[in-house]
């Protein structure tokens, strides 16, 4: 596990972190799960709610719109809990786009915490509440 003495190395650096987060889901969709679970461990470590998530917001958007593979719809559903879903401006779209992604995977899955991290994120949103599928509660 990372472990940052000071959080505000990781945070100095969010930006070229975050700029790695395509080549992380790459790697994942190739089998390699290990860097993007790296990246996330970077990202929780840095302390900072959002890490500069609004600049991987369009890919991840278009990555549960396509037709995506298995891996890559998990590798997303895994970093979607470290997302700010309060500043998403089309946050009902992207709740229907997880709700979709999501339900590919069973639930003992390992996916199915983070499903459920992500869902108690939405639900905190009072815009964004309305919009999660019944279906997802259960």
């Amino acid at each position: 596990m990372i472990e940052a003495p000071d959080p505000g190395q990781i945070r100095s650096k969010r930006k070229a972190i975050t700029a790695l987060f395509p080549y992380m889901v790459r790697l994942e969709q190739d089998g390699q799960p290990q860097p993007l679970e790296v990246f996330l461990r970077l990202a929780r470590a840095s302390g900072q709610w959002g890490f500069m998530w609004h600049r991987v917001r369009p890919l991840v958007i278009t990555l549960l719109q396509e037709e995506s593979s298995a891996p890559i719809k998990r590798a997303i559903l895994l970093a979607l809990p470290h997302m700010p879903w309060a500043n998403f401006a089309n946050g009902q779209h992207l709740v229907q786009l997880w709700a979709a992604a999501a339900s590919v995977f069973p639930y003992p899955d390992e996916i199915g915490q983070i499903v459920v991290d992500t869902l108690l994120h939405i639900a905190s949103q009072d815009s964004l509440r309305p919009h999660i599928p019944v279906g997802m509660w259960s």
